[in-house]
């Protein structure tokens, strides 16, 4: 073992805290006020993912100041909610002036249509996690369509498993879940899917709990909705999922990312969290003087492929299987993903204590005991590599990966053993290969550090839009050995 290996420790850790460290700009001009109705409730997974994407945009403009309403319309009558609303909101806001409203869900731009010429008059709306979209949507009205893809996961799931013939299908009674599952069956008939179809909507918890403890570890398990019983208890997906899948023996899919709710192998599912940035995104440009009739209406969500690590390795999943640029979620060790916020709140102190642990890792290095030292930082190093959401790879001073994380591996869709020993002119096209290998040997003529854009392409031939960060690996005497890189994948910003 050489000391380059500590000087992959140092690089790495660099380059998170660059990421961390970069500060972000705020605008000079007056206070902006955005109203964000949100038609659910606190807890409601799809909604808090929804809100959780907005402020992940809008905050960091420091004159942008949000007025978040949680209407609660689904726990209560529409009609008795919006009388009582439209009231409260007179009240609240009949001073204040709005510059943009933000409609979460069907039924809180349906109190937007009703109610915006009395109360917020030719403010501009932007809407997201709308599934019913009325096509003759007034002016100075934008958006996202909510449009699940129920045809790609059960595509999907019958790839990844393919001897499992029997499909069955969790829903409820209520409007919701009998339009999906109407489109479910609909799907599996018109496509000639060769899948035994059973359909479970049972009239409680216990009923389902029952049911799905019947259901053959040769199926595959799909759940589409349950929001409400027959005895008109309302409840959370994620309850529903939680209370019922520790009695499932097969895989369980969804078209619907529920973040709270355990168990779920993965699927192509409706992803609150980006609907929730790309309709902040809409309103950052409004507010920044675009006319919003110049800003179409997404007829598609931007969809995500997840997967769960652990649901994975259950059922024997490979990461090769899995579509380029799936997201992989409860990956192994995921204290430091958990804690992230925290973690980059103190990463001043770190960087401060940082300096010094290494500076007497240096002078550990020089005695006869740095062997059993290094042994133990590069186990730290691996553990923290599989666990950051980033991808990440080292190469030789011959331009050949090392190693590389999970999450590099998801991205372009190849297991470790593909890639290691490999450069990029074997995993991707000579055209492209050529762009990075004359990088590549810039850095290693000339040490330092480079960011650049420019397109990839996937195992399954998929080509994408990234940013790829290089650096140099030094040795003790100042030599280039090698190179450390991230990747970040920017395709649904470029094509916002």
């Amino acid at each position: 073992m050489n000391n380059s290996n500590f000087f992959k420790l140092l690089m790495l850790t660099w380059i998170v805290c660059f990421a961390w460290m970069i500060p972000s700009s705020s605008a000079n001009s007056p206070v902006q006020k955005i109203l964000i109705l949100n038609a659910s409730h606190k807890g409601d997974d799809m909604s808090d993912s929804i809100l959780d994407g907005i402020e992940s945009v809008l905050p960091r403009h420091a004159q942008t100041e949000l007025y978040i309403e949680y209407m609660d319309i689904k726990r209560h009558s529409i009609n008795d909610s919006f009388v009582i609303l439209r009231e409260l909101y007179v009240r609240r806001y009949g001073n204040t002036k709005i510059d943009a409203i933000m409609a979460c869900d069907d039924l809180a731009l349906q109190f937007v249509m009703e109610n915006r010429n009395s109360l917020f008059p030719e403010v501009p709306v932007v809407f997201c996690g709308v599934e019913n979209l009325d096509v003759n949507m007034p002016d100075g009205i934008t958006g996202i369509r909510e449009s699940e893809d129920l045809e790609e996961t059960i595509k999907l799931a019958h790839k990844l498993h393919p001897n499992r013939q029997e499909i069955v299908v969790i829903s409820d009674q209520t409007p919701v879940g009998k339009a999906r599952l109407e489109r479910f069956q609909t799907i599996v008939s018109q496509r000639n899917l060769k899948l035994n179809l059973t359909t479970i909507v049972p009239n409680t918890i216990n009923d389902l709990i029952n049911d799905t403890k019947k259901i053959s570890e040769n199926c595959i398990v799909f759940f589409l909705h349950f929001s409400q019983d027959t005895k008109q208890n309302q409840y959370t997906p994620a309850k529903i999922i939680n209370s019922f899948q520790p009695f499932l023996k097969a895989p369980l899919y969804t078209a619907w990312y529920y973040p709270r709710a355990s168990g779920i192998l993965g699927g192509k599912m409706v992803n609150g969290l980006m609907q929730g940035k790309l309709a902040a995104m809409m309103v950052d440009q409004i507010l920044a003087g675009k006319p919003i009739d110049s800003i179409p209406i997404l007829q598609k969500s931007p969809n995500s492929y997840i997967f769960n690590y652990q649901e994975m390795k259950r059922f024997h999943v490979h990461l090769s299987d899995l579509p380029g640029g799936s997201v992989i979620t409860h990956k192994p060790g995921t204290f430091f993903y958990k804690y992230r916020h925290l973690i980059g709140s103190i990463a001043l102190v770190f960087a401060c204590m940082l300096g010094v642990v290494l500076i007497l890792m240096a002078n550990i290095i020089r005695r006869k005991n740095a062997e059993r030292s290094l042994e133990q930082q590069i186990r730290v190093l691996n553990s923290f590599m599989e666990t950051i959401p980033n991808p990440v790879f080292f190469k030789d001073d011959h331009y050949r990966f090392q190693q590389c994380n999970v999450a590099f591996q998801a991205l372009i869709g190849m297991d470790e053993q593909e890639i290691i020993g490999k450069t990029f002119a074997d995993i991707t096209t000579p055209e492209l290969a050529e762009s990075f290998q004359e990088r590549e040997q810039m850095l290693m003529e000339e040490p330092g550090f480079q960011s650049f854009e420019t397109k990839f392409q996937r195992s399954n031939g998929e080509v994408f839009t990234v940013i790829i960060n290089h650096a140099t690996i030094t040795d003790e005497h100042g030599k280039p050995s090698g190179l450390i890189g991230s990747i970040q994948d920017i395709t649904d910003i470029r094509d916002s």
